[in-house]
């Protein structure tokens, strides 16, 4: 392969390629100055040396890539949660065991507040009565605000 070839290949400039071969890369035949005696190069021999020359600069290369795209996953994270788009597991816990309590307390609540209304109706009054207060119940339960948690969780 011929010293522009290689320079193409490479996105380089020919003159990159002679301060390569200068540095040892490594050469088939040597080129001398003139046109017509170019040095050529066989491209397996040389693509090892590249990157044997090249290894810990590609491998920095690569590692600062990874910080770039971690820290981009942690601005876009953080921003998220700035945008109330996520929140924190604890906290949804914590709203979700808030619910499930007041639930909890409205079911519960319900035989006392209905026992007392439903003595001496009929069948068809105690079905109205309780549908009413099941009825009322679930909308208060509806209408649930989550409580003010360690971070901005309201619902």
């Amino acid at each position: 392969m011929k010293t522009a070839q290689l320079a193409m290949l490479f996105r380089v400039t020919e003159k990159t390629v002679h301060d390569w071969a200068r540095a040892a890369m490594p050469c088939v035949t040597q080129g001398r100055k003139g046109r017509g005696y170019s040095a050529e190069y066989e491209l397996p021999a040389v693509v090892e040396w590249y990157f044997a020359r090249n290894f810990e600069r590609l491998e920095l290369d690569r590692a600062r890539t990874r910080l770039a795209n971690e820290q981009a996953d942690k601005a876009r994270l953080d921003n998220d949660v700035r945008r109330s788009d996520l929140a924190e597991i604890s906290l949804i816990a914590a709203v979700v065991d808030d619910l499930v309590s007041n639930v909890k307390t409205n079911l519960l609540a319900l035989p006392r507040k209905i026992a007392p209304e439903l003595e001496g109706m009929n069948v068809h009054q105690r079905e109205e009565a309780l549908d009413r207060r099941i009825r009322g119940s679930l909308e208060q339960l509806s209408s649930y605000r989550a409580k003010r948690h360690k971070n901005k969780v309201t619902g």
